[in-house]
């Protein structure tokens, strides 16, 4: 989902983007803690969030 969400975002779908990080950031969420990349996590909440300020400026303009 994650790689799914960067492609997105390359080629300028960030809704569709932000969609797909969310969904990583879910599964991450239903997996066993010791097999959990915490690093990566928190790459993927960084992006998302950062997607949604971008949505939000655009849905102002």
């Amino acid at each position: 989902q994650e790689h799914l969400g960067d492609l997105y975002q390359k080629t300028g779908r960030l809704k569709l983007a932000a969609a797909h990080w969310e969904r990583a950031l879910q599964e991450w969420n239903k997996t066993v803690a010791p097999e959990i990349d915490e690093e990566e996590q928190a790459k993927v909440a960084k992006k998302l969030e950062s997607a949604k300020v971008k949505l939000a400026q655009q849905e102002n303009k």
